[in-house]
């Protein structure tokens, strides 16, 4: 989060869901238009049985895991078209 601090961006960081409400995801943001309709939303967590359902079968159990205690971070440019702001935040995060 420190590095992309000064950035105008949002970012978010939760942990997978438990499961016991499905429908609470955590905060949802548009991420793409069609027809300039919202048509795909980011920023939530993913549930431990989404995460189950999408790796267990090709992970090993520790990996599904540490998948479930991971920080879940997306980090979004709220300014459509934009791409002179979270490519250099992305290289300052890692080091580049």
């Amino acid at each position: 989060m420190a590095a992309v601090a000064d950035a105008d961006l949002i970012i978010t960081a939760p942990r997978a869901l438990d499961g016991s409400d499905e429908r609470d995801f955590g905060p949802f943001f548009a991420i793409t238009l069609d027809y300039g309709e919202e048509f795909t939303w980011d920023g939530h967590a993913s549930s431990r049985r989404s995460l189950n359902d999408s790796y267990d079968w090709v992970c090993h159990p520790a990996v599904i895991e540490a998948l479930y205690e991971a920080w879940q971070v997306t980090l979004i440019d709220p300014e459509w078209g934009r791409n002179d702001v979270l490519w250099p935040a992305l290289q300052k995060f890692t080091g580049r």
